[in-house]
């Protein structure tokens, strides 16, 4: 039966939506960049459209499906005025009780007689008579709400409200999160997939105190292992990981003719070597013991502590691939140096890159939700790149396969997580890198390109100016055909509900412009974009 049911689902969306993807370009000779206006009004009017299609699908469905297998379709896309039956998580604890909510825009409405409850707060909610008093956490800590005067003291705060923030219905009194948050002193995080309601306070809860006694007892009674976080730190040098590979043709022109026998070989390393990450990719053949070789030595950390003040969460050196500048063309790989603040696995923009090492020759697949997105072959420097990878609002799960030419195969798996919310703080993050075009630590090949060697320069530096918005810049020198190019970018992204819109543009310092619009969308279990983008005659686009 579940089987049916997903191939009838699939069959239903097939119909209903078939594959949309919008993409629109102006044309280059004389053209205008489009008012503003007009941008986000296609954006608009493709959401809408979108959204119908997928609304008529998912209504007939309803009728059809059983209750559980219903009940197990995400509701990630919650309309406004929806019941929630929120679970909290206070720190790593999840309470055992639920807390009734009405979602409103990107916050939720709190029942206050639930929300007390769970959290052991000595308060009385009076509905009919609009007020909620008593005290939380500690007794010297009192809190009195009136909806009657729009006032509110919490501790020794007095705050105010208007009928947005609290609202009496129902037999009982609802709180806006956030308010709720300022003024008992926590921090609220909801995730509304899962209906999770992630709560951070200075404070220790009555009820937090509680489950800490009795884990305190059951531990008395039952000791049980801890086992804690176990670094793994660099070292000055361990033994690496070896992966070589051999591989031998014989070939024999026509009838009797001569017999030809090579062997090439690919050896790839990996290990810790001062105190840095290396790895290394050397190839040769029966003409040359070593046509190539490849060595880059990086270090990471999960916080910006790297290489003083810095703050770097990343960097590296050797053979490495250049900081990838929007609407500028794509990452050329050389022999330099690449310092980062930014998580590599969190990103604004609506495409990637995706690099990485395998054996010279082998086939490299990389898919998402089990839709194949490309396919490349493996060069004689033993790396494979996939560039202008788009990616879907929020978490995009990658699986890159490597298939050898005699059965070989390999798995491996890469997120990366798209959405405005990736810094804290108010800090910026800054990624640069500085390398010679075209070069590696050793290259037996003697053809030369007229940009080999050349400097370039890329780097980025992005700044969240608000919780669902950031800006970024940046700019990238390089040579094409010996003729030197130069971009300057500046870009933002923005969520909107659960659509996150994308403007950028680019301008190289001849005089061109290149600018684009997008944005993407995810409803339940659907993805969509669209993206419009305007291109100057004269952009010299560096690839």
């Amino acid at each position: 039966m579940t089987h049916r049911f997903k191939m009838l689902r699939a069959g239903l969306y097939a119909l209903v939506l078939p594959c949309v993807t919008l993409t629109a370009l102006v044309p280059y000779a004389h053209a205008e960049t489009p008012p503003r206006e007009a941008l986000l009004g296609l954006a608009r009017n493709f959401v809408d459209r979108v959204g119908g299609g997928f609304k008529r699908a998912d209504d007939y469905l309803a009728q059809i499906m059983p209750d559980d297998m219903r009940a197990a379709e995400s509701f990630v896309d919650i309309p406004d005025g929806e019941i929630l039956l929120l679970k909290i998580k206070l720190g790593k604890t999840y309470l055992s009780d639920t807390v009734m909510g009405i979602k409103e825009g990107r916050d939720v409405l709190l029942s206050l007689r639930d929300f007390t409850a769970i959290a052991r707060f000595a308060i009385d909610v009076r509905p009919e008579e609009g007020i909620a008093e008593g005290w939380f956490i500690r007794e010297d800590q009192k809190f009195q709400l009136d909806t009657n005067t729009g006032q509110v003291i919490a501790g020794d705060q007095r705050f105010t409200f208007d009928s947005d923030m609290v609202r009496v219905q129902d037999g009982d009194i609802y709180v806006r999160g956030q308010a709720l948050g300022t003024w008992l002193g926590f921090e609220m995080n909801l995730e509304f997939g899962q209906q999770i309601a992630e709560i951070e306070s200075e404070q220790k809860w009555p009820v937090e105190n509680m489950l800490a006694r009795r884990q305190r007892r059951l531990a008395k009674q039952q000791p049980s292992a801890q086992l804690p976080r176990q670094d793994n730190p660099y070292t000055l040098a361990t033994v690496p990981n070896v992966d070589i590979a051999l591989r031998q043709s014989y070939e024999r022109d026509g009838d009797g003719g001569d017999a030809r026998k090579s062997t090439d070989y690919t050896v790839s390393t990996a290990g810790d070597l001062a105190g840095h990450t290396a790895v290394g990719v050397f190839t040769g053949n029966d003409e040359n013991k070593l046509s190539s070789a490849r060595l880059t030595l990086s270090k990471e950390s999960e916080n910006p502590d790297l290489l003083g003040p810095l703050k770097a969460r990343r960097y590296e050196f050797g053979d490495i691939g250049a900081t990838q500048v929007p609407l500028s063309g794509n990452a050329r790989a050389g022999l330099g140096v690449r310092v980062s603040s930014s998580n590599a696995n969190v990103v604004t923009g609506s495409v990637t890159q995706i690099t990485g090492d395998a054996q010279p020759g082998w086939d490299v697949e990389l898919s998402r939700n089990n839709q194949i997105l490309d396919l490349v072959t493996v060069g004689d420097d033993g790396r494979y790149v996939f560039d202008d990878v788009r990616l879907l609002s929020g978490e995009n799960d990658f699986k890159i396969v490597q298939y050898g030419p005699l059965g070989e195969l390999r798995e491996d798996r890469q997120k990366v997580i798209s959405s405005t919310n990736l810094l804290s703080g108010g800090r910026g993050v800054y990624d640069v890198s500085v390398t010679a075009a075209d070069t590696q630590i050793w290259q037996k090949d003697d053809s030369k390109t007229l940009d080999q060697g050349n400097p370039q320069l890329s780097g980025t530096y992005e700044m969240q100016v608000a919780s669902d918005m950031t800006v970024k810049t940046g700019a990238r020198s390089i040579t094409q055909n010996d003729d030197r190019k130069n971009f300057v970018y500046a870009g933002t992204a923005k969520s909107f509900g659960n659509v996150l819109a994308n403007a950028d543009a680019s301008y190289d310092l001849d005089g061109a412009l290149s600018t684009q619009l997008g944005a993407r969308v995810r409803m339940g279990n659907h993805s969509a974009s669209a993206t419009l983008g305007y291109q100057g005659k004269d952009f010299g686009i560096v690839n």
